[in-house]
């Protein structure tokens, strides 16, 4: 569905259906608006993944939301560095270990005599 969006930027709305139909790399919009959807819109996003990447790389934006913004994050399409929380999570530990070394190095005293 094609809506005019402010300042007047062409937009479409698009479920996995239409995105299977529709040229990633088209300069007919500005604004493509992927709304939360089941189906087979992972297998979608594969198949239009690079033609999708290249027409944001030449100045189209991309909104997800929901599940479909969390295929867009994940390693396996690769449309962003950010990562899942449940991603960054799994490596808490390592992260704690790095703050309680980060802050531990803060409290070494420095003796101003011995060091001068």
């Amino acid at each position: 569905m094609k809506r005019k969006l402010l300042s007047g930027l062409a937009g479409l709305l698009l479920g996995s259906t239409a995105l299977s139909a529709t040229p990633a790399n088209s300069t007919e919009y500005n604004v493509l608006i992927l709304p939360e959807a089941g189906g087979d819109l992972r297998g979608a996003l594969k198949k239009q993944a690079d033609a999708l990447k290249g027409w944001m790389e030449n100045g189209g934006t991309l909104i997800a939301s929901g599940s479909t913004a969390s295929m867009l994050v994940g390693k396996e399409l690769g449309f962003s560095s950010v990562r899942p929380r449940s991603d960054a999570l799994a490596d808490l530990p390592k992260f704690a270990e790095a703050v309680k070394r980060e802050r531990e190095a803060g409290k070494t005293p420095v003796d101003a005599a011995v060091l001068w």
